[in-house]
């Protein structure tokens, strides 16, 4: 390589180029699916009263990309000992990381644009989100490994949503003016918000490679003096399977339900201070529980993990030497999974429910609430986010206990690809006559194939001693409950075609599929 910026892009785009090419094809299926479903529906997608959606899928693509292309670069803290500037570090993270996260929005909202005539603005999402990834990295940067971490991320963060719900979101507006935006305006805080990120960044990664803390002004001592126990306060546990799942929860099973309680917090204080409207409440709680499932994925790549760094999938020696079972250390994490996943859906229903209460008994609940077919549609849509965040979490996790990343993103890519493919062949290329055939037969083939695939797992691991009659007998009695659910409510609605009943069927199979894919995706990456 001729210089340090190109050696250290390079490495980037080598290093994650199927999860970044993974990541934008993941984060734009989300939206392309419901655009297209509420195109097919002749909904006006320009409709201010889908501003919501659009703002809702802007924040999850630029949080989900941001993150894979964090991955993809690494912690700059393994380039400290090597020959390189202080600037030219920070400035090689900073820079590429807001070119890509901002480039990635711009073409998100190009292709949007093209397949649904969106009529959206391409720069200044694009524009936002680059500043916003250079804030946050610098003061991640300028805060690392101190108490001040949380509390300057948050106001950062806290900041930069503010600044996006008054300048952006606003409802009674149509998409097209969404964005108003004065181009060599948003340009202009695009690089004092580049300018800023780099010299804070630079301050603090300097301090860093000196070994450095950040003044706490005495609050880490008094956290360890409260947090000061002796060993025999540790908790004693009966079998090394017990002892694996204290470990494990500590290690992971506390992301989601932390990410939880953040999101219900920020929501609230912004809603306080800029909304104070109970059907935008009310809106927002629903938003929330779908975009559970969104955070299911990312933290399915955390809980999925069994490798000895967070970098690495594949397992190492201290474990894959561990006397236990593959079995017992399925079992562990998908007992962990389900307790985090169960635990994060409660905080978000709980608030949920106690902010509806407290609408109903002053009197300002929105007149939707007061209808009976609110309350039905609140007991279908309670249990299915949770039903849809545990199989989204227990799934991609079971996919990243075989610590083969490189074939699962591959995996990934192939199946992203053929869909999209596919939607777009039949939306696109085949007479009108010849669509319903064709997603018929799309829909049936992938019913009948999660269906197949789910027996064939459990087969495996039956046959392999990984899972127990019992839990096998038990399992096809939670699908059988769901997949009567699904046909009883066909029944219901003879409208609707039975391919869909069969798509639903078949995904209602992947609820306990990683019960047999999870210990042999262990035992596969144990024994590599």
């Amino acid at each position: 390589m001729r210089s340090n910026p190109l050696a250290m892009s390079c490495e980037t785009l080598t290093n994650g180029r199927w999860n970044l090419l993974m990541a934008f094809l993941g984060t734009n299926l989300v939206p392309f699916l419901v655009f297209s479903m509420l195109s097919r529906l002749g909904v006006d997608l320009r409709d201010p009263s889908l501003v919501m959606i659009h703002t809702t899928f802007l924040l999850m693509n630029a949080f989900l990309f941001s993150t894979v292309v964090l991955i993809a670069q690494g912690r700059p803290a393994r380039l400290y000992a090597y020959p390189i500037s202080t600037s030219s570090l920070v400035a090689n993270h900073l820079f590429p990381a807001m070119a890509m996260v901002g480039t990635e929005m711009w073409l998100s909202s190009f292709l949007m644009n093209v397949l649904f005539n969106l009529q959206c603005p391409l720069w200044s999402p694009a524009l936002f989100t680059s500043a916003s990834i250079g804030l946050i990295l610098a003061t991640a940067w300028f805060t690392d490994k101190s108490a001040w971490m949380p509390l300057a991320i948050g106001v950062v963060g806290g900041g930069l949503g503010t600044w996006y719900h008054i300048r952006f979101a606003r409802p009674q507006h149509p998409l097209n003016q969404l964005w108003i935006a004065s181009i060599p305006g948003e340009i202009t805080i695009l690089i004092a918000a580049a300018i800023v990120s780099f010299l804070v960044g630079k301050i603090g990664m300097a301090r860093n490679r000196r070994g450095e803390q950040l003044k706490s002004f005495g609050i880490i001592a008094w956290i360890d003096r409260r947090l000061d126990f002796d060993s025999s306060d540790l908790p004693k546990f009966s079998s090394a399977l017990d002892a694996q799942g204290w470990y494990e929860w500590r290690l992971k099973g506390w992301a989601m339900p932390m990410t939880s309680i953040f999101g219900v917090f920020a929501g609230l204080i912004i809603w306080v201070v800029f909304v104070r409207d109970s059907l935008s409440l009310v809106e927002g709680f629903v938003a929330g529980g779908s975009l559970l499932s969104a955070v299911a994925m990312v933290w399915a790549l955390i809980a999925g993990n069994m490798g000895p760094m967070d970098s690495a999938y594949e397992m190492g020696h201290f474990l894959a030497s561990r006397p236990m079972t593959s079995k017992d250390m399925a079992r562990t994490n998908l007992k962990m999974m389900a307790q985090s996943t169960l635990l994060a859906w409660s905080i978000w229903a709980g608030a949920f429910a106690l902010v509806v209460g407290i609408l109903f008994v002053t009197g300002t609940a929105p007149q939707p609430l007061l209808l009976k077919h609110s309350i039905w549609s609140a007991l279908w849509y309670f249990p299915l986010t949770l039903i849809g965040c545990w199989t989204v979490m227990s799934v991609l996790a079971s996919l990243g206990f075989m610590g083969r990343p490189t074939l699962c993103a591959q995996l990934f890519l192939s199946v992203m690809t053929l869909f999209i493919a596919g939607v777009c062949f039949h939306s696109f290329v085949l007479p009108r006559n010849a669509q319903f055939w064709f997603q018929a037969t799309a829909m049936t083939v992938c019913g009948l194939g999660m269906l197949v695939a789910t027996a064939w797992l459990f087969a495996v691991a039956g046959k392999a001693k990984f899972i127990e009659g019992r839990t096998i007998r038990r399992s096809f009695c939670v699908w059988a409950i769901l997949a009567g659910i699904v046909i009883m409510t066909w029944l219901r609605y003879p409208s609707v075609p039975w391919t869909s009943c069969l798509m639903l069927v078949g995904l209602s199979s992947l609820v306990v599929a990683p019960l047999a894919a999870a210990p042999l995706a262990i035992a596969w990456n144990r024994t590599r």
